[in-house]
């Protein structure tokens, strides 16, 4: 069992490893500190951490009143004999009545019984601490009352189980606790509860050694990046090594971009600094070691190409004023702002920040800029989807069904574009599979209308003057001018 306090503390370790040095420091502590580290969790043990020269048992309180999360706590044969250990044991146990930390009892070559009893070579040290303290009472029971209520805890037991897999299971139980959000992710997230369940039973039911690809697509800003940082943080702790690599394709065309992704790869999963990479060619050979013993979880965020990245057998692609005739209007005017979004995060989370705590006025006068001028953020987002197409036919096609083709059947516009030079059906296909277009059960071309004045703002930014564009949409009064491609 590991109990948790209930306040809240600043900390700069994860673990805190109490235990009697000439016990177990060489042998079953070394071995259990080395796995927490290498597991990636920032651990103190007195050797470790103190600078020479500085107090030890200064140093020592500190960590414990002011920097650990968890404590670990290694009772050995002769833990009792140790008036040090005994006062950390008391020091820790009054930390937890004041600050959130999780105390983990480990049980190393005794039985809990006999810690919280007091017998056998745990009886022989108070006998001694009792002949040495008689005039610290009061401070021998503290220790007795301290060793009893951290075995009340229940803990873990050794007992005759192979040492390398206990240390397995303490290492868990701690990435259990330390890793319960490993990304950021935003409160109160709305829609993705039913897709994240998908994913993490498509997780639980791949327990074998195949490699398995699971892909989440979408045009910008629908939210693909935090259902994968969600997965990741409520999945990490099944694995034995797992990455979360971001913005893969940006990073990949940076110079040496695809050497610094590779690194970070093979950092995150061996735990340490991975060893000089002085090309992809050497971090494709690299990475398939690292991974080829071990069942990682790989997240690769915004990928556009995973041939390039040389790893496709190893990845995840990745105070209102409260009368109600204020309130119905503040109500209608949210309405059409989330008509306009389209059902897009992003946008929603764009606009809402902009408008928060401003008047009835300035919403509306937002609302109508938005109709004449798409928000830049927002198009920044959405223009990642049309600059990834493969070429310039597929972005003139793309542009061409924005302005004229929105609400036309499909076969009608295959028929009119094929007559203009272009391979309408794979451009559509090509657009289809970049959220760019949907097809809807009429056979009818169709865009969320944040693409489609994406699209227009494109053809905007072409120039100030109409008269020298490529295109004009179809509402315009200046229809002749549309069609220059013909």
């Amino acid at each position: 069992m590991i109990l948790e306090s209930s306040s809240i503390s600043r900390c700069t370790y994860d673990v805190f490893l109490s235990f009697r040095g000439a016990d177990t420091r060489k042998n079953f502590t070394d071995h259990l500190y080395m796995a927490l580290v290498q597991a990636g969790i920032h651990t103190f043990r007195d050797n470790e951490k103190i600078e020479r020269g500085k107090n030890i048992k200064d140093e020592i309180e500190k960590a414990i009143l002011n920097q650990s999360k968890i404590f670990i706590i290694i009772f050995s044969k002769d833990y009792a004999s140790s008036t040090w250990c005994l006062d950390e044991l008391v020091m820790i146990l009054e930390h937890r009545k004041s600050s959130q930390c999780t105390i983990l009892p480990v049980f190393y070559d005794v039985d809990p019984s006999q810690v919280k009893n007091q017998t056998g070579s745990y009886a022989e040290a108070f006998s001694k601490h009792e002949e040495s303290f008689k005039s610290e009472k009061e401070m021998v029971q503290k220790w007795r009352t301290a060793l009893k209520q951290v075995a009340d805890l229940g803990g873990m037991v050794l007992q005759d189980r192979h040492e390398s897999l206990f240390i397995l299971d303490i290492v868990k139980q701690v990435q259990n606790k330390v890793y319960r959000a490993a990304l950021y992710v935003p409160s109160y997230l709305v829609g993705i509860n039913s897709l994240v369940r998908h994913i993490n039973r498509w997780l639980e039911e791949d327990e074998s050694n195949k490699v398995e690809i699971t892909t989440i697509c979408g045009i910008g800003g629908i939210g693909k990046t935090t259902i994968a940082k969600v997965v990741y943080n409520q999945n990490i702790q099944k694995f034995e090594g797992y990455s979360f690599l971001a913005n893969v394709r940006e990073t990949s065309e940076e110079c040496n971009g695809l050497v610094r992704l590779q690194r970070q790869l093979i950092s995150d999963i061996i735990k340490g600094k991975a060893q000089k990479i002085y090309n992809a060619d050497v971090g494709i050979n690299k990475i398939k070691e690292v991974v080829c013993c071990r069942r990682v979880f790989l997240v690769l965020d915004d990928v556009d190409d995973l041939e390039k990245l040389s790893m496709n057998h190893f990845s995840f692609s990745t105070g209102m004023p409260s009368t109600t005739t204020l309130y119905e209007s503040f109500m209608e005017c949210a309405k059409s702002i989330v008509k306009y979004c389209g059902g897009l995060p992003l946008a929603l989370q764009v606009l809402g920040s902009s408008l928060s705590g401003k008047g009835m006025s300035v919403w509306r006068s937002a609302l109508k800029k938005l109709e004449a001028i798409p928000d830049s953020r927002i198009q920044k987002i959405l223009r990642i989807s049309y600059d990834s197409l493969q070429d310039d036919h597929d972005k003139n096609l793309f542009l061409d069904i924005a302005c004229l083709f929105i609400g036309k059947n499909k076969d009608y516009t295959i028929t009119i574009l094929d007559g203009c030079d272009f391979h309408t059906i794979i451009g559509i296909e090509n657009l289809i599979s970049k959220s760019l277009v949907i097809v809807n059960e009429e056979n009818k071309l169709m865009m969320q209308q944040l693409v489609q004045d994406m699209g227009l703002e494109i053809i905007r930014q072409e120039s100030p003057n109409l008269e020298k564009r490529s295109r004009v949409p179809k509402l315009s009064s200046v229809f002749p001018l549309t069609y220059k491609n013909c």
